[in-house]
């Protein structure tokens, strides 16, 4: 059974495990640990005969430390952990917003959760978006500290002290209750999105699966008790060049995040095209590729593996990049993450991009020229330099086919990795979708 935990922030009256009873306080008392609590509870029953096994992490006014929390969502090997806090300003100013938090040691999944959490959450709210944000503000948040199969984050819904109508908002049941629901609605979304979907009377119809998904779909590998298969860093050598800070799946899942989440992972194609009559296989492209990037080749190189796999469809979820496109991706992780966090992944290249964002930023200019900048840029070092999704597609040929398309995909990744002309294939949970590298020959087009 798929198993959610939601871990109402604080509680009790002494502070244990590095948890401290309380944090924010409203202008006439109200208190974080009481409404956490409320929205927890109020999230479970949105959840309610969704066929999900959900648990809190406290029911009543006790307090538990921060690695006893994580630990209950370790020992039910949760699909989901997602901690509920609201917020304090570091001094006397008041502020307002709903953030979203991930640790340093974050999976994909754990961003991608993240996302949607935060994207529901803020909507429910009203105020000011301020992101995702990564760092180890708690350690119920680190990876290491959870299964490799849950995906976590820790939500601030909004400001608590010196905000007195958050306080009067946070009085009322109906507020509570559409806070528990926006929680749920990303819990569901995600699950939906990775590919799970519990069978119950009564389920929510947003739970629906795509055709033949099987239960260990993205992210959720080590749902019979394997974990998931470790970066193969032998492999990955070749991209520690001047190119790339790290293995390229790294990068690539983090630059591919922008184009999919919160809205990718699967795509409007994939869930609302007609079931295929044909035994002949069919290539689908989903929103955020272009089919006039796929070469012929490359289509009939796709074809005969879905045919020796005996796979009737397939969704092409993302193909190569302009340097335009480029630019906007690399523009929005740096607006996300930070341009430490960025600089990590990329390597001399798309440090070089990277440095034309920060004095841009700096210099006070707009998002547009700042992209414009970028693009430039790119066009000077050569964009497969930056990252091998900006390649030539007619010199190599680069793509990925959505996971949750595949309806036989142990057959599909033997097939792959027996065709000669792929030279490099990536698949989950190393990187969110099937990644696909094919060279083409000079007459390719």
């Amino acid at each position: 059974m798929t198993v959610i935990v939601l871990d109402p922030g604080h509680g009790g009256s002494r502070k244990v495990g590095g948890s401290s009873p309380n944090n924010a306080t409203g202008p006439t008392g109200l208190l974080e640990k009481e409404v956490t609590l409320k929205v927890g509870l109020a999230a479970e029953r949105a959840l309610a005969g969704s066929g999900l096994e959900i648990v809190l992490t406290r029911r009543g006014d006790n307090n538990l430390g921060i690695l006893d929390r994580a630990a209950i969502a370790k020992s039910k090997r949760a699909d989901v952990f997602v901690s509920i806090h609201f917020n304090a300003p570091g001094g006397s100013d008041p502020a307002q917003g709903t953030e979203t938090w991930i640790g340093t040691d974050h999976s994909v999944a754990s961003v991608a959760l993240a996302a949607l959490v935060q994207r529901h959450v803020r909507n429910a709210t009203g105020y000011r978006d301020r992101g995702v944000k990564v760092g180890n503000v708690s350690g119920v948040i680190k990876a290491s500290s959870h299964h490799a199969r849950t995906a976590n984050c820790l939500v601030e819904i909004s400001f608590l002290s010196l905000q007195p109508e958050e306080e009067r908002r946070l009085r009322t049941q109906v507020y509570i209750d559409k806070l528990g629901q926006a929680l749920a609605n990303a819990v569901l979304e995600f699950l939906q999105r990775s590919g799970v979907s519990p069978e119950a009377e009564g389920a929510p119809t947003s739970m629906t699966a795509p055709e033949e998904t099987p239960s260990h779909a993205w992210p959720f590998s080590a749902r019979e008790g394997r974990a998931p298969a470790a970066i193969d860093m032998d492999a990955e050598l070749e991209d520690l060049d001047e190119n790339y800070g790290v293995p390229f799946n790294m990068l690539d899942a983090f630059e591919r995040l922008t184009e999919t989440a919160p809205d990718g992972f699967e795509t409007g194609l994939e869930r609302g095209a007609a079931p295929q009559t044909s035994t002949e296989p069919t290539i689908h492209f989903g929103p955020n590729a272009r089919a006039q990037d796929v070469t012929a080749f490359s289509r009939d190189v796709l074809i005969d593996i879905l045919r020796r796999a005996e796979v009737t469809r397939a969704v092409i979820s993302s193909t190569s990049r302009s340097p335009a496109d480029q630019a906007r991706v690399m523009f929005n992780n740096l607006e996300r993450f930070g341009v430490a966090h960025q600089k990590a992944l990329y390597g001399p290249a798309g440090d070089r991009v990277i440095d034309v964002y920060r004095s841009a930023k700096g210099a006070g200019r707009s998002a547009a020229d700042i992209k414009r900048l970028m693009t430039e840029e790119i066009i000077r070092i050569g964009p497969t330099r930056v990252s091998r999704h900006a390649s030539d597609p007619k010199i190599l040929n680069v793509f990925d086919v959505a996971p949750s398309s595949v309806s036989r995909r142990a057959a599909f990744e033997r097939a792959v990795r027996a065709d000669a002309r792929v030279a490099k294939f990536i698949v989950p949970p190393s990187d969110p979708g099937y990644h696909i590298e094919i060279p083409q020959p000079p007459a390719a087009s």
